[in-house]
């Protein structure tokens, strides 16, 4: 447990907290003050970093490792052919086992270490504690990193390589009932809730693992958007021709798939359906650009992730079978023809393939060898009835929707139930849609709409609430007002939901309650 020491901060009553490697400022009787949410996820989650890297979510600081860059021959259990020396883990001839003690039994964990060297096999990590059977397997060398359930308490290798050594061992418990705070696009960082989601290709990083025509992989040849050097070359094996990789994964509804690319000789890439005959997507991963969108698909997009990365996305309507992605070293049917196509055969950087049963797509689910699920975000039950003020008050959010889908998405100020509520959300079954509502013993006092603004930008709204006195404000116009009503009765609860139902995702960069009704 991280200690947080407060500080002093001169003789008005001013201090600050340090919270792992957040300092927060206080300043006593000022007219704001926090009250926590209670949050769960129960899985694993990633998000955009400060640093602009994709991290897991609750990673801990605590080394859970002794000797992991093996400056001693201690701390190690060595099984048959395993040695330790100047500052690496070497194995030679029969298989055998490495192992060490950590303490991770029922934790999840992020596993990184580096392979030095490795002929003739491959290096396995292992729960050595109830089976042999690898978590994870390498055969290349470079630094390796992967996400683990443990149920035993013995982190170990296992090789069965005639010449394998390893060093920088590192195991870090993944807490994961952490918010997620997402710099994408954001210097500022934004609270990031989303729905539940599984990536259902199983092998989003290891394309080795995926069929291809007239394509060649080198893995693990470029430094990705988490920062380890873990995203692979696809290069085209002939010159004027397609060149694929492809997953099939079955199913009948709208689905998003999306990649991380980055250009190399070439810039273009195509994402294709097999389903229909000539469906698909033109990404120029060079300049962010998108070239002509299929029938079938919608909602193409194209994200740039700093370092040369995008994110291509795209969503297919109510099928899904193979999906190709494409080297073009021509000019071939589908492309703008106005753009230039280079006749060259050494291709992309590819990284982090996703499809989900989505809409839209959400943040990156890595997967090494099934299908993965991050579960949905709930954050609700703030505040106390001392906290706000029934009888007037505004309920302001500074916020972005993950889509314009025409669902409910609540943030609310309520009773605990929904007979006394003051709530804004997106949705109502139009797009663009931005609502307030105010219900006092469960009679309806105030609708207050508009749908002239982007719901997926960021979009500061405000409410108030008064007996005959209610306005919507968004980015600091009045949008609506209503003159007549009565106000809501024992509001106790601040949540991202209305009532436990309809929970809201998306991007909040501000929530605050004032507990008098703000003037114009």
């Amino acid at each position: 447990m991280a200690v947080n020491p407060s500080i002093q901060l001169g003789t008005s009553g001013n201090w600050a907290i340090k919270e792992d490697n957040l300092l927060a400022y206080k300043q006593l009787g000022n007219k704001f003050f926090d009250r926590e949410f209670d949050f769960s996820r129960g899985t694993t989650a990633t998000f955009v970093g400060r640093n602009g890297l994709i991290q897991e979510s609750g990673l801990t600081d605590t080394e859970l490792v002794t000797n992991g860059d093996f400056a001693t021959d201690t701390d190690w259990s060595k099984g048959t052919g395993w040695a330790i020396s100047n500052g690496k883990a070497t194995h030679t001839g029969s298989t055998g086992n490495f192992t060490q003690n950590i303490g991770v039994s029922g934790k999840k964990v992020l596993l990184t270490f580096e392979v030095l060297t490795i002929d003739n096999g491959v290096c396995n990590v292992i729960d050595a504690d109830i089976s042999t059977i690898a978590l994870a397997s390498f055969s290349t060398i470079g630094v390796k990193t992967v996400t683990l359930n443990f149920v035993g308490n013995l982190i170990g290798l296992r090789s069965n390589s005639t010449n394998c050594s390893i060093t920088n061992i590192s195991v870090k418990e993944i807490q994961t009932d952490v918010p997620r705070i997402d710099f994408t696009d954001d210097p500022t960082g934004h609270l990031l809730l989303e729905p539940q989601s599984t990536n259902l290709v199983p092998y989003s990083e290891l394309f080795s693992q995926w069929n291809s025509d007239d394509a060649t992989l080198i893995s693990n040849s470029v430094v990705s958007p988490d920062g380890t050097q873990n995203a692979s070359t696809l290069i085209g094996s002939t010159v004027n021709s397609r060149h694929h990789i492809r997953k099939v994964v079955s199913g009948s509804v709208d689905a998003s798939f999306s990649l991380f690319v980055k250009a190399k000789e070439l810039k273009y890439l195509q994402i294709a359906s097999a389903n229909t005959v000539n469906q698909y997507v033109n990404f120029d991963v060079e300049s962010g650009i998108i070239g002509t969108v299929g029938s079938s698909f919608s909602n193409a997009k194209i994200e740039n992730y700093g370092n040369g990365w995008y994110r291509v996305s795209v969503v297919s309507l109510n099928q899904y079978n193979t999906y190709y992605i494409s080297l073009v070293s021509g000019l071939n049917a589908g492309w703008l023809e106005s753009w230039v196509m280079p006749n060259n055969r050494d291709g992309l950087y590819i990284w982090g393939a996703q499809l989900e049963q989505q809409s839209y797509p959400t943040s990156y689910i890595p997967t090494s060898g099934s299908t993965v699920t991050r579960n949905q975000e709930l954050c609700n039950n703030s505040g106390t009835a001392s906290d706000f003020n029934s009888e007037e008050g505004v309920l302001y959010a500074d916020i972005s929707a993950l889509a314009d889908d025409l669902t409910n998405r609540f943030i609310s100020l309520t009773d605990g139930t929904q007979n006394n509520s003051v709530c804004l959300f997106y949705g109502g079954g139009s797009s663009n849609f931005i609502r307030s509502e105010i219900k006092s013993n469960n009679v309806t006092q105030a609708e207050l709409t508009t749908t002239s603004y982007p719901i997926t930008n960021f979009n500061k709204i405000a409410v108030k609430y008064k007996g005959n006195d209610f306005a919507l404000w968004v980015n600091g116009v009045e949008v609506a007002t209503d003159t007549s009503g009565s106000t809501p009765i024992g509001l106790n609860d601040l949540s991202f939901n209305r009532a436990n139902i309809l929970d809201f995702y998306g991007k909040t960069k501000n929530l605050k309650v004032f507990k008098r009704a703000l003037t114009d």
